[in-house]
């Protein structure tokens, strides 16, 4: 039974969260410039930069944008591996920002002049 209404727990937000992304989807996000370092989303939400560094096999840690002063944004369409390769360095992102889900749907990512994501169009 506790498996169960934990399953429950957990599949819940996800279910709430894919029928709330087709209104993101008709909803207009203005496009926005960012600074930021690359960090952990546990960290992230709490206001903080992460000050460590991820353990290699941990691969499941959310990576997303951390902003100064507190800031934290997921960027949904920026692969996993990616972030993870610039984990804990600064970055300039351009994209669309959904802030009612600190999320930012990304048209390019940068580190310094180097572009390592662009968004397909």
């Amino acid at each position: 039974m506790a498996k169960w209404i934990l399953t429950l727990a957990l599949l819940l937000p996800t279910l709430a969260l894919a029928a709330e992304s087709k209104t993101m989807a008709a909803e207009k996000a203005p496009t926005v410039e960012l600074q930021g370092v690359i960090s952990g989303a546990v960290c992230g939400i709490h206001g903080m930069l992460c000050t460590h560094e991820p353990d290699p096999e941990r691969h499941y840690e959310l990576l997303g944008l951390y902003t100064e002063p507190g800031g934290f944004y997921f960027l949904i369409n920026v692969p996993p591996s990616v972030l993870r390769q610039i984990n804990r360095q600064e970055v300039q992102v351009t994209g669309e920002e959904y802030k009612d889900y600190h999320a930012l749907f990304v048209h390019q990512l940068r580190v310094g002049d180097r572009v390592v994501f662009r968004a397909e169009e």
